[in-house]
């Protein structure tokens, strides 16, 4: 500490995009995203015959030889955002108002999450999920499925990637049968006739080794090669609540349920659901009710 005050730098105050403004078009417009080729257009959709109008084409991006979408777009929920995919991450454009009749299509959040394959925004937009589904790797520190503040841009939290197969998850598998059937032919010796027919199981993953699961259907183990088995479920996909103050994730007889902003477990554990398939959340956003079978 010196013994002389030295006053802070105050950074001029920088006012957030008006991402709503295009709601007051004089028009009456709604905007629509158009992806061809490698192009991007964000245009207004025009309530006469005319051509639609291009809001932002990625010219700025062009003028320095870059593009300003890599793979894919998606708008949020209540269209404020347009989310851009890309390598190192994905991007959140929206409109700024300039004047009272220009608006401009601009760059206001990036978020960090290499090779990103999808994301999620919740209902209210104010928390926004990316996923990597990918990510085969061991690392201790890689983040396959990451939570972000969409205001802040900052990281909340991140999960690992559950394996659906793994013991107590529940998988389809296709096994053989023995079927016994009576001899058509007079003539024939044998008066039955066995055959090897498929059939469809439905069950719990007991273990796995030598790329053979034990799967268990009604107290019956069942040996299965792993290229007949599919899961059932999918646990690294989260499920945001109506009102986006809540999310879930599907896990083994159980359902994990996080509150925002704080990423708490609800009830500090899990909610137990044995042998559950799936869930989903009420629609209403007065309930927050869960259903699961």
């Amino acid at each position: 500490m010196t013994e002389n005050f030295i006053a802070p730098t105050i950074e001029p105050f920088k006012p957030r995009p008006e991402t709503l403004s295009w709601l007051c078009d004089s028009y009456g417009r709604d905007q629509f995203a158009l992806r061809y080729g490698k192009e991007t257009e964000v245009l207004w959709a025009n309530t006469t015959p005319e051509d639609p109008i291009p809001i932002y084409t990625g010219e700025h991006e062009k003028k320095n030889g870059k593009s300003w979408c890599e793979s894919r777009i998606m708008w949020s929920p209540q269209g404020t955002y347009l989310t851009t995919f890309h390598r190192p991450g994905i991007k959140l454009w929206g409109t700024e108002k300039k004047d009272a009749s220009v608006q401009d299509f601009i760059s206001q959040k990036r978020f960090e999450h290499n090779n990103v394959e999808d994301s999620e925004f919740s209902p209210c937009e104010n928390y926004l999920v990316t996923y990597k589904f990918t990510d085969n790797s061991y690392d201790q520190n890689s983040k396959p499925i990451i939570l972000w503040n969409v205001l802040t841009g900052e990281e909340m939290r991140s999960f690992k990637l559950k394996n659906p197969l793994e013991p107590k998850y529940l998988v389809k598998a296709t096994i053989k049968e023995l079927k016994i059937t009576k001899s058509k032919d007079p003539n024939s010796k044998d008066k039955e006739v066995k055959t090897e027919v498929d059939r469809i199981i439905r069950g719990r993953v007991i273990s796995y080794s030598n790329k053979t699961f034990v799967i268990e259907e009604n107290n019956e183990k069942y040996e299965v090669k792993e290229d007949k088995v599919e899961s059932l479920q999918e646990p690294n996909r989260l499920k945001w609540s109506p009102d986006g103050k809540y999310i879930a994730r599907l896990g083994a007889d159980v359902i994990q349920v996080f509150s925002l902003p704080d990423m708490e477990l609800v009830g500090k554990s899990s909610f137990q659901a044995k042998d559950i398939l799936d869930f989903i959340w009420s629609p209403s956003p007065k309930s927050n009710l869960i259903s699961y079978w």
